[in-house]
């Protein structure tokens, strides 16, 4: 797909992927106006959850997560709340999680 090497960030990585996969970032995941630079290491700002609530999540924006998420340390809850996932994202989401 591309050479990009994951950072681990999952703020840095989400954008990126959605940069390489021609997506635009979805809303609730995270919001910033532009991509952001890795942060410095032991950066307390690094985000620990990821909630997508009563909006519905589009398959781009979870193939960007699924990308950013399996290197990403700091993630440690991820809320999906009446997201309109199907089956076949489901399948995608549970895979990742469990290589997380």
């Amino acid at each position: 797909m591309t050479s990009y090497k994951a950072t681990g960030f999952l703020k840095v990585d989400f954008y990126k992927y959605c940069e390489i996969l021609k997506v635009k970032p979805h809303p609730c995941i995270l919001a910033c106006d532009e991509v952001p630079e890795p942060p410095p290491a032991e950066n307390a700002d690094a985000p620990t959850k990821v909630e997508v609530k009563n909006y519905l999540m589009d398959e781009g924006s979870l193939n960007a997560l699924s990308l950013a998420m399996p290197l990403c340390e700091t993630l440690s809850s991820l809320t999906l709340y009446n997201a309109g996932l199907n089956a076949i994202m489901l399948t995608q989401l549970s895979g990742v999680i469990s290589k997380s």
